[in-house]
């Protein structure tokens, strides 16, 4: 199963001060069996990466996220929601939903920037 999620994220720059916004994950979760002869309990093992977050109304992809909070940071942020978050919500639901208020669209977001960026361009 694979699908993409829009989840509250929070990152702590390199000075340690706290940031909130949104991220949209790429996800994919695939279930394990319960094994009876090591007495494992089966579940969910799910995988996530950020596509794009918006920190401060400003939209960053992976890379520059990676760049803003250093690439440790965003990826603890990612294992917390595949060894945690995503697997509680797909023990419940057996599925992933978005966070009411996280949604965003990445690309309405850069056609708007568009002409700006273009006008930066030129000067």
């Amino acid at each position: 199963m694979h699908g993409r999620a829009f989840k509250e994220i929070e990152l702590t720059d390199r000075k340690g001060e706290d940031f909130e916004g949104s991220a949209e994950f790429c996800w994919t979760a695939s279930k394990i069996q319960a094994d009876r002869e090591t007495s494992e309990p089966g579940g969910w093992e799910a995988y996530a990466s950020i596509a794009f977050a918006v920190i401060d109304g400003v939209l960053h992809d992976r890379d520059a996220l990676c760049r803003r909070f250093d690439k440790s940071e965003v990826t603890r942020v990612e294992a917390y929601f595949e060894e945690e978050a995503f697997r509680e919500e797909l023990d419940e639901f057996d599925t992933i939903y978005d966070d009411d208020g996280a949604a965003f669209d990445a690309a309405a977001m850069i056609r708007a920037a568009d002409p700006v960026l273009h006008s930066m361009a030129a000067e």
